[in-house]
Parts: structure tokens; sequence; C-alpha cells
């Protein structure tokens, strides 16, 4: 199934503009993949498979250091063909291999806190549902900026994917 063929959906960005205390809502992209469920978790826990996919653009090359265990670190750096490196660090929360990943989120030199990102990996036949929650955002601003690097990531997943079968 071609990528024009996959289904994708967003949370709106806010059904009412929340209060300048109150953190946004989490930010949840779904998508369907035309491979396994195996595969598209492997797609996410595997170094050199996460670095052929993981930016929102074409526009980078990715270096992934994974320590894929619960507690385990890990470190994504994308580095933009224009000379900027952006750094994302974590730490494994929940690994329920192939059905859930959870996992912390900052970019490196941010300050704390750290963000939440749970990834469900649902079969469907020969397809998988991936539903990608980003929770803890500290402002809408910085919600919308995540959905449009996310949304890049899951179209660059989907052409990998696509692209090995």
């Amino acid at each position: 199934m071609s990528s024009a063929a996959q289904s994708q959906s967003v949370t709106p960005s806010a059904v009412a503009a929340p209060a300048a205390s109150a953190p946004p809502p989490p930010l949840i992209i779904t998508r369907t993949f035309s491979v396994p469920q195996e595969r598209v978790f492997k797609a996410w826990t595997t170094a050199d498979q996460l670095a052929r996919w993981f930016s929102p653009t074409d526009q980078y090359e990715v270096k992934a250091i994974l320590d894929l265990r619960v507690g385990g670190a890990y470190r994504i750096e994308m580095h933009h063909s224009g000379g900027n490196v952006n750094t994302v660090i974590g730490i494994y929360q929940l690994i329920d291999a192939p059905k859930k990943l959870a996992f912390t989120w900052r970019w490196e030199g941010s300050p704390p806190p750290d963000t939440l990102v749970t990834i469900d990996f649902v079969p469907r036949g020969e397809f998988t549902d991936v539903t990608m929650t980003h929770e803890k955002l500290p402002t809408l601003e910085s919600r919308d900026q995540h959905e449009k690097g996310w949304i890049g990531c899951m179209g660059r997943l989907d052409h990998t994917l696509a692209s090995e079968a």
C-alpha cells in the first residue's frame, strides 16, 4: 500500500485555548503502516533502522544510540545539511515488545522537566496501527512544533518501511 493510501489522524491543536498556566492537551498521532507489528516495532527499537527515518525531513543525517531496556538511555542526533544539530535524549520507561514503547523526551540543553512519549503498536492483519502520544509538553507552541516534527517522522517511517518491503 502506498503512503498516499496510509491512514493518519492528528488530534486538533486545541478545542479552546488553554489557560496560560495550564499545559496543552497531549499530542496524539495515529497512522496505519502496511507492514506487520514486529517490523514497525523493530524500526523504533534498532539504532541503525531508527537512523534511516527519524527526522522530520530528508535534510538530516541521523545518529542513534539506544540502550533498549527499561531505565536505559537513548540519544538521537539529527544533523541538518545546513550545519545545525538537534539532539534528543531520554530514558526508556516501558518496553512491551512488540506492543508498546514509552520513553522520556528532552532536547539536549533544554531544562527539565522531560516530556513523555508513548507508542502503541496494534496489529491489523498484515497492517499495523501506530498511535503516538506525546504528553507533558509545556506550551501550545511547543506542542504545535512537535506535531510538525512527528508528522514528518511518521511520513519518513512509512516511506522507509515501504521501500524495504
